[in-house]
């Protein structure tokens, strides 16, 4: 009996081994088949190699970067950033054509074109971006975060599509764990992620420097479905009234030699005063700037813009079809936006490809044209862009858009 009872012992075990190397592999081919769910977490970068810090890009003018053993989340190394000042000249840098110097700002990059950092490339299926800072400066400072993507294949390594994830306070002497969500951002690229900016806070070259401790950068999968279905637009004749956040978040900010600083921040806006019609708006805030190029003695030539892609906000609207059912041409309809400039003066706003329009502070203007001015013969859909020169303001500049629509003319 004892023998039977060590043979079965011996069977069992070598059964429970089976199956454990089989579930075992099994869970391997689970985790790697690419399906994420939620709880899910991927580390994109966590600097525990040389290698990792030599990929960081960074203004020449940022002052120093090194990997350290201090204030580590994960792993056993973090990057250390000493952020110095800058001097009056150093402000007034301007688009060089070499790297991103018109940003005039303290900042890195982190490239996702190493195959070592594939996984950056792609986060769409990820609702949360994380990353750890510690501040060891003798005063609170912040970060702002920005994703650079192929949205809409505008790509470049000195120009391209912004997508701003948000701007945080790093208080003095405390670590900050930063997470940022994506869900109103999934459709902006996210699945073409090129790189992921930070900037600092520029400080004059008189002050300490600024010292932060970097470490973790990761994305998490906190919800089991955070798809959020896009508007559809075509009620009315009507594109979008930006009604829901997610219709905010779509437009996204094209850099054209311009400093960061100038670059546009969006915000869903439903205070009834700065809406037209229904029960939000886009607000856009360019703030004060005071950059000069010194090559030319004058304020900077370039501009800055917001880019709505027609194939998101015209989503199950086509005006090749809206023609064909009315039997009319583009010369018969107009696109129209109205615009509110929030701030203290008139300023100019070009919108629907008419250049230069003035915006007196206090009041809504709508801004139309003709259809036939736009091209949408191939997709039935067409881009629109709002721009603005960059000047030199000592206040910020807030306009408000909304109800861009089509009308008879």
């Amino acid at each position: 009996m004892k023998v039977k009872w060590k043979r079965w012992t011996a069977l069992l075990a070598a059964a429970l081994l089976l199956l454990g190397i089989c579930l075992g592999l099994f869970i391997g081919v689970q985790a790697e088949d690419g399906t994420v769910k939620a709880g899910d977490r991927v580390t994109l970068y966590d600097f525990e190699t040389e290698y990792d810090r030599a990929s960081v890009d960074s203004g020449y003018i940022f002052g120093k970067i090194a990997r350290s053993q201090e204030h580590v989340t994960s792993g056993e190394r973090s990057l250390y950033l000493e952020i110095s000042g800058h001097s009056d000249e150093d402000n007034e840098l301007h688009y060089a054509g070499t790297d991103h110097e018109f940003w005039g700002s303290n900042y890195i990059g982190l490239k996702t074109t190493d195959e070592r950092y594939a996984a950056a490339r792609d986060i769409s299926d990820y609702d949360t971006f994380t990353v750890d800072f510690y501040n060891a400066s003798d005063r609170d400072t912040s970060v702002t975060v920005y994703l650079q993507t192929g949205m809409d294949g505008r790509y470049s390594a000195l120009n391209g599509v912004f997508v701003r994830l948000g701007r945080r306070v790093l208080p003095k002497d405390k670590k900050g764990l930063l997470d940022f969500d994506l869900t109103n951002l999934q459709y902006n690229g996210l699945d073409e992620v090129m790189r992921i900016w930070f900037f600092f806070d520029n400080i004059n070259s008189g002050q300490t420097p600024l010292k932060l401790y970097m470490d973790n950068v990761a994305v998490e999968r906190r919800s089991e479905n955070f798809t959020i279905a896009l508007p559809v637009s075509g009620v009315e004749n009507r594109i979008t009234g930006f009604e829901s956040e997610l219709e905010t978040q779509m437009m996204a900010a094209l850099s054209y030699s311009t400093s960061y600083e100038q670059m546009p921040v969006t915000e869903w806006n439903t205070d009834e005063e700065y809406v037209s019609e229904g029960e939000g708006s886009l607000k856009v805030a360019l703030s004060k700037s005071n950059q000069y190029c010194r090559c030319a003695s004058q304020q900077w030539s370039g501009s800055c813009c917001l880019v709505l892609p027609g194939s998101l906000y015209m989503n199950g609207f086509n005006i090749n079809d809206m023609l064909a059912a009315t039997g009319k041409t583009a010369d018969d309809y107009v696109v129209k936006v109205d615009v509110y400039n929030a701030s203290e003066k008139a300023y100019n706003i070009t919108a629907l490809q008419i250049k230069n329009q003035s915006v007196k502070p206090g009041e809504w203007v709508t801004i139309s044209n003709s259809l036939s001015k736009f091209s949408f013969a191939t997709s039935g859909t067409f881009n629109m862009s709002l721009e603005w020169s960059e000047s030199r303001d000592m206040e910020d500049r807030v306009f408000y858009i909304d109800n861009i629509r089509i009308e008879e003319a």
